[in-house]
């Protein structure tokens, strides 16, 4: 910086040379000011009295009006007598190319004191085109602008052919053609006034500011022309001072300026600025705007300076002026410098762009202690500093980004050294937990703002730090917590144990929040790698302590009456609560650890075996009693009975999504179903013990319907009558319908499936034995028991309707029809030749 072109350092002895250049440049400056520079002479002249305090401001006023200003450069008061170049851009237009009109013809002059007139600048302005025209005057302050427009009129010259055509003589002829060439072709005939713009030079925006102007007749009348012209001007000075002078002295007025307006401002206030005008100000900034077209400055030349200020300021002092100022300074000077070459300019912006790198990496080094990411401000302006550094990237050669990655990650390992310290053997889950979502909260709010800037997570860029901290600090406290959990008493061990169940839950919840903010997918930072930590002997211990709170269970079905819990959910309360204990306790452990895992898969099933043997004993206790009731001549069956069989059933469809689930998670897993060969054995011990329990319920249910059906049978066979016949018949079925209407009621849909299968053999059975006795009874005489072949055979083909129905449930007739048919046919097989009987 010190090597800067631009450097110029604010000593007393430079004060009060820039407060003279400040003084001169009010007093010369031009044109009416407007928006973003509105600043009056009388207020620029408060402003430099308020920078350079009155002491300095009157002397240079003293020696400014007495002629005697030496800028130590040669340049004396017979400056004073320099020229202003004004320079007029025609932009746009409207209603003045009409009519086919391709051009006009413009003069710019301006008319000076004591009735001078300056040469006049001739153009022709084309409609698809801007054009540029130049004047010089000696006093702006007395003088006005001239522009007049001219054109061909092409209704004239149609008008003077059609002139020509109807002359009938030859010297008639000759005369209108001597007339048409005289206005069309010799110099100041051939364009007429169309409009013209005299405005004076005070009253026009003279820094660039494109403004609409209506163009007026001779008279003074306003026409329907208008123009779109932009006015600027320059010095031209007899004794005109170096390049490398003026932007020094543009430099050190801007430096000036940002650091009176700092000394006067709020800090927080400094902190919210996001322009140039903030930093110096409406009047400084319209005196900068003033001191740069009088010393002709180029933009690219003044954007440099206040982009120099502004960095510099920030790097001397480390005020709060944001980032996003330097930004778009930066971003406005890129676009400004395009291809073109800038010698002074490109040295110091190289300079700049180093010392500025430095600076923010200095600061990046000191993250946590320079930025706080609650606060809006510090958000602010961490992204503005890393917009700048890509922005730097871009127009530099210079590793910007990947220097300032490296700050980073200096900072990111010395802030978790600090956080290392409270990690020993003493510190408490809740201090552990506590510091990881410190990490996550810090890690979530950064990334924000990396990806926006950098197109790159804040994770991505220190996640080597961060799997440093977790492997060499995090790891030896996990095994601290197991060794705890191992070595326990059995009174504590209970506390202890799950004291590693909740650190593993906050490890492994940290890295799954943490792990989907990389952009790659890396070697560190992997879940699987961090659950070794804790090995196959606690994950042991877990399941045991999950299997003896399988006690709960009993609790529940004693409470329980075995009733549905509503009308449409058809379960026991003691077998919602056992699955959501088993939730709970059991596959909440299987889901944290990610199955399938060598180290617990057997833990897991023999955990799960507890819980269901438990649960099954229970429910076979609760029902002894409705076992040793026997027939009570009722063929409702106890709704108690069905609601245990729909508890059963649904410990065992919950046990089955379990092991398709494991069997699921197998086939994507390098042990493949080989290991699951050796789990399933488990598993289906597991389901056995529910299957047993449930069967036997099933056993009950059908045992107490098959007695009274047993008996209607019987007397089928039996019946002396047709009428008897009929109404034993007709008692089976009412039998067999009320009990299968009461399993439906009270049975969910899979239980009541299984109950009509069970029923259904067992009464396939009875028949195929009613068929046996029939066959022994017709070995005497087969015609003697036609009525009871009839009776059966009825029985048989109607039955298959008490196992069907309309709307939902029931089995599937197709099922039912082999069974029909083959009894049908072991029937006609009774009758069929039995000495010489034949077919009935």
């Amino acid at each position: 910086m010190e090597r800067s072109p631009f450097r110029k350092v604010l000593q007393r002895s430079c004060r009060q040379e820039l407060c003279l250049q400040c003084l001169r440049t009010i007093h010369r400056s031009v044109g009416k000011q407007v928006r973003p520079y509105n600043a009056s002479r009388a207020q620029m002249t408060a402003f430099v009295r308020e920078v350079f305090g009155e002491l300095v401001y009157v002397t240079c006023r003293r020696q400014l009006d007495s002629g005697e200003s030496n800028h130590g450069d040669g340049r004396t008061g017979e400056e004073e007598k320099l020229r202003f170049r004004f320079q007029v851009k025609l932009l746009d237009a409207e209603q003045l190319f009409e009519d086919n009109r391709k051009h006009v013809l413009c003069h710019l002059w301006a008319k000076e004191g004591g009735g001078r007139t300056t040469e006049v600048s001739k153009r022709k302005w084309f409609s698809e085109s801007a054009t540029e025209l130049t004047v010089e005057v000696l006093d702006p302050a007395s003088s006005c602008l001239v522009l007049e427009v001219f054109a061909r009129d092409p209704m004239t010259l149609r008008d003077a052919i059609r002139k020509l055509a109807r002359q009938c003589s030859l010297s008639a002829f000759l005369d209108s053609l001597r007339e048409v060439f005289s206005q069309y072709f010799r110099a100041g005939t051939a364009y007429k006034l169309v409009g013209r713009l005299e405005s004076p030079l005070e009253e026009i925006p003279c820094v660039g500011v494109e403004e609409w102007y209506v163009l007026k007749d001779t008279a003074g009348s306003n026409l329907e022309s208008k123009v779109q012209l932009s006015v600027t001007f320059h010095s031209v000075a007899s004794a005109d001072i170096s390049v490398l002078e003026r932007i020094r002295e543009h430099y050190a007025l801007s430096f000036a300026f940002l650091e009176h307006n700092v000394e006067q401002t709020a800090e927080d206030d400094v902190a919210r600025w996001s322009t140039w005008s903030d930093c110096v100000g409406r009047r400084g900034l319209t005196l900068l705007r003033q001191h740069a077209l009088q010393n002709n400055m180029q933009d690219v030349e003044a954007h440099c300076c206040y982009l120099q200020a502004a960095s510099e300021h920030r790097m001397k002092v480390n005020t709060q002026i944001s980032f996003v100022v330097m930004y778009l300074l930066l971003k406005e000077l890129q676009l400004e410098l395009g291809s073109q070459g800038h010698r002074f300019v490109s040295d110091a912006l190289d300079q700049l762009i180093q010392k500025l790198s430095d600076h923010i990496n200095s600061q990046l080094e000191n993250l946590h202690e320079q930025y706080y990411l609650e606060f809006e401000l510090h958000v602010t302006d961490l992204s503005g500093a890393l917009s700048v550094c890509a922005l730097m990237d871009s127009m530099s050669p210079l590793p910007i980004v990947d220097s300032a990655r490296t700050a980073l990650q200096k900072n990111e390992k010395k802030w978790y050294e600090s956080l290392a310290v409270s990690l020993d053997e003493k510190a408490t889950l809740s201090v552990v937990a506590a510091m990881l979502d410190t990490i996550r909260a810090h890690h979530q709010k950064a990334n924000q703002l990396f990806q926006q800037s950098w197109n790159e997570t804040y994770t991505n860029i220190v996640m080597h730090e961060l799997d440093g901290f977790l492997v060499c600090s995090l790891k030896p406290w996990v095994g601290w917590q197991v060794d705890a959990a191992l070595a326990s008493r059995l009174d504590d061990s209970e506390e202890k144990t799950l004291d590693s169940i909740e650190a593993f839950s906050v490890i492994k919840t940290f890295l799954e929040d943490i792990f989907p903010l990389l952009n790659v997918d890396p070697e560190v930072l992997n879940v699987q790698r961090y659950r070794e930590w804790f090995g196959s002997r606690v994950i042991d211990r877990w399941f045991e302590l999950a299997s003896r709170a399988s006690d709960i269970v009993r609790v529940f079905v004693a409470a329980d009456d075995l009733l549905p819990l509503n009308a449409n959910v058809k379960y026991s309360s003691s077998f919602v609560k056992t699955v959501e204990a088993i939730n709970a306790n059991v596959v909440k452990l299987w889901l944290l650890i990610e199955w399938p895992e060598n180290t617990c898969d057997f833990s897991f099933i023999d955990c799960m075996h507890r819980w269901v043997s438990v649960y099954s004993a229970e429910i076979d206790s609760k029902t002894e009693g409705e076992r040793r009731n026997g027939h009570d001549n009722n063929v409702e069956v106890p709704a108690r009975l069905c609601v245990a069989v729909n508890d059963l059933m649904g410990i065992l469809m919950y046990v089955q999504q379990i092991r398709s689930k494991i069997s699921n998670s197998y086939l994507g897993s390098r042990q493949g179903l080989t290991r699951f060969g050796d789990v399933d054995v488990r598993l289906q011990s597991v389901l056995g013990i529910v299957n047993a329990s449930k069967d036997r319920l099933l056993e009950i249910i059908v045992w107490r319907l098959l007695p009274g059906v047993e008996t209607r049978l019987d007397r089928v066979l039996s019946a002396q009558t047709t009428l008897a016949q009929e109404a034993d018949v007709d008692g089976v079925f009412r039998s067999i319908t009320a009990c299968v209407t009461s399993l439906r009621v009270n049975l969910e849909a899979d239980a009541f499936e299984a109950v009509l299968v069970l029923l259904w053999a067992k009464l396939t059975t009875l028949l195929k034995q009613s068929i046996s006795r029939l066959r022994t009874r017709c070995g005497v005489d087969a015609r003697a028991y036609s009525a009871s072949y009839l009776g059966l055979s009825v029985v048989i083909q109607q039955l298959p309707k008490c196992f069907t129905f309309k709307d939902y449930g029931g089995l599937s007739p197709a099922a039912l029809e082999n069974d029909v048919r083959a009894r049908l046919q072991e029937l006609k097989e009774v009758f069929r030749d039995q000495h010489g009987a034949g077919d009935i």
